[in-house]
């Protein structure tokens, strides 16, 4: 729980048309946004998260609930980091309002350090971008490790079946059109078609799944997992047809031939999708990757960077 400047718990319930969720933490204020090229440029904010080891980052956001207007799911607990936070301001101005909304991996929302980091990166695209970054949990508390799914974490069967449950594209939809769109619509004043995915691993498929919709720009992606479509009755390259705006995907050297550059998937995508990789890179490497490894930091900086300047180029478009 995080306190305001008196040394005070903040806790409050809210609710915004179909919608209700709980403030688990509210912040005190935070800096203005800067501009983007403090966050492109040498000083990328990497350099910045590169000096937080995950142990010890504060996050900087909000911790909610949010209900379905159906009544029928599970409440979808998110981190919202909003450096600029005025509804009232942005009514006044009229100025229109950004999100990205970040997609966790297959190890799951609170399993670290990529629980830490991906709030760490959403913190900082608040910061540095001036856009609203909302992350979901759409394992709703659990994830693929052997902390949460002890000895069927090593049973392949278990494995298959984990992730084909997760991944139903349709429940995903629903999570997204229905549940956290609504909230930055109504709640954060963001705009249709501004709204960019970003995903790391399994988040990459939900950058797929966002993609179908007319509120998504783009979607970006780190060591995207997209082999869960095909537990799904479908494969990467049917997804992939289905997306309507375009996409990045930078993939590590130990990821499938077939999700890089010159694939077929490639030729499913819109025409300004941008597939690349980094060969000697490992699987995870931006969300996991072993920060003090020189070689993994400068990856790690220079996809940042490319992932973030593929979300700016095609928001506000």
């Amino acid at each position: 729980m995080s306190v305001n400047d008196g040394g005070e718990d903040i806790t409050d319930t809210l609710t915004w048309g179909n919608l209700e969720f709980y403030t688990c933490s509210m912040s005190p204020s935070r800096e203005e946004p800067g501009d983007l090229s403090d966050a492109l440029g040498a000083s990328c904010f990497f350099d910045k998260l590169l000096g937080h080891p995950a142990e010890v980052y504060e996050p900087q956001g909000d911790e909610f609930l949010l209900h379905s207007p159906r009544g029928d799911a599970r409440p979808l607990p998110v981190y919202v980091s909003d450096a600029c936070f005025s509804p009232l301001l942005a009514r006044e101005r009229g100025a229109p309002r950004r999100a990205v909304i970040l997609a966790h991996d297959a190890r799951g929302f609170s399993h670290e350090p990529g629980a830490s980091r991906l709030r760490e990166l959403a913190d900082a695209v608040a910061r540095d971008l001036g856009a609203v970054a909302v992350a979901p949990d759409f394992f709703r508390g659990e994830g693929w490790n052997e902390r949460d799914q002890g000895p069927a974490y090593h049973d392949a069967d278990a494995r298959r079946a984990w992730f084909a449950r997760v991944s139903d594209p349709d429940a995903i939809g629903r999570d997204l059109d229905e549940i956290v769109v609504p909230f930055l619509h109504n709640d954060r004043g963001v705009r249709g078609g501004d709204v960019a995915a970003l995903g790391f691993s399994w988040g990459g498929a939900v950058c797929f799944v966002a993609g179908r919709y007319a509120w998504c720009c783009c979607g970006a992606a780190a060591h995207s997992t997209l082999s869960c479509f095909s537990l799904r009755g479908s494969s990467p390259t049917e997804a992939a047809a289905l997306v309507k705006c375009p996409q990045m995907l930078l993939q590590s050297g130990a990821d499938p031939d077939a999700t890089k550059r010159g694939s077929a998937l490639q030729e499913a995508l819109p025409g300004a999708s941008v597939l690349d990789d980094y060969p000697a890179m490992k699987h995870g490497f931006l969300l996991r990757g072993d920060r003090d490894d020189p070689a993994v930091a400068r990856d790690a900086r220079d996809a940042t960077a490319r992932l973030l300047a593929f979300v700016e180029q095609h928001q506000g478009v």
